[in-house]
């Protein structure tokens, strides 16, 4: 379990931006559909928000749990659950017509360095820390297994597609030749012999953890979720972290406002300060989006 010192390690991106956007009316309902450690839930429930946060992970939702037990009880509601089904978890909770949904699809800063999930590219030569990188730990596909089950061609297309690497064939071949690969330390030597670059690195490791937890699919349906339990005058605020994500998010706004259906707030998205990003280094690459549903 948690404990407070996990909290202290995690920074919550964008979170005035983030809030203020949503324009929190007491007494209307909001979700957080990436609860994380309740950063951007907390802000919400401050200004009167009535919240349901949803994260796959089972071990945020009973930290974060016992951290709101601060709040009034009625105001909110935690359930575990991947944001790809928002929309029905939201009917079964009682949230199908809300005034706000937050996406923050950042990986937490404990999930990356201290969840022994092997998320993170920052391995001891010697460590033993397995390749999982399952968000939701009752699902059963792991890292390890994809690294160690797929074919060449299959890696080649996670680095490809998810990765965006032109290293992708090099890195697929010399997978599949130093098998069986059960640790991140060692898939971290592996992938060094290709090319040493630590954003090659981070890019295989973000591919990996891709097709893990089926991520873009995810989005592209939790979006599309969101949209439908909307209010009209409800928004919708997402904070993605790379490319594709974002490609992701652009393409689903734009299409929303080319069909009428919401009104996209942000022309450019909004992206962090200097004084946070000194604060947080991992808050260079967000970028929030707002949208609003007519």
């Amino acid at each position: 379990m948690k404990n407070s010192t996990h909290y202290a390690s995690h920074i919550p991106v964008l979170p005035r931006e983030a809030v203020d956007s949503l324009k929190v009316k007491k007494g209307e309902k909001y979700i957080d559909a990436t609860l994380g450690f309740g950063g951007h839930t907390k802000e919400i429930l401050k200004k009167g928000g009535i919240l349901l946060g949803i994260d796959c992970d089972g071990e945020n939702l009973a930290s974060v749990g016992k951290d709101l037990s601060a709040y009034d009880s009625n105001s909110w509601k935690l359930v575990q659950g991947n944001f790809e089904n928002i929309q029905n978890i939201a009917e079964v909770e009682g949230f199908s017509s809300v005034s706000g949904v937050l996406f923050d699809l950042g990986i937490s800063n404990w999930q990356l360095d201290e969840s022994n999930r092997g998320l993170s590219i920052r391995f001891d030569l010697d460590s033993e820390e397995k390749l999982d990188m399952r968000l939701d730990q009752t699902q059963e596909i792991t890292a390890e297994y994809i690294v160690n089950k797929y074919s060449e061609k299959e890696l080649y297309e996670v680095f490809s597609k998810y990765g965006e690497l032109r290293e992708a064939k090099s890195i697929a071949r010399i997978i599949v030749k130093k098998r069986p690969i059960v640790t991140g330390s060692k898939l971290v030597t592996i992938i060094n012999s290709v090319a040493s670059s630590k954003s090659l690195l981070a890019r295989s490791f973000q591919a990996l953890r891709i097709e893990v937890n089926h991520e873009l699919r995810a989005l592209k349906s939790g979006l599309a979720g969101a949209e439908a339990i909307l209010k009209p005058g409800g928004v919708l605020a997402v904070i993605s972290f790379h490319s594709l994500e974002d490609r992701l998010v652009k393409q689903a706004f734009n299409n929303w406002s080319n069909t009428k259906k919401m009104e996209v707030v942000t022309k450019q998205p909004i992206t962090a300060g200097t004084q946070e990003v000194k604060a947080n280094s991992r808050a260079k690459s967000a970028k929030l989006r707002v949208a609003i549903k007519k």
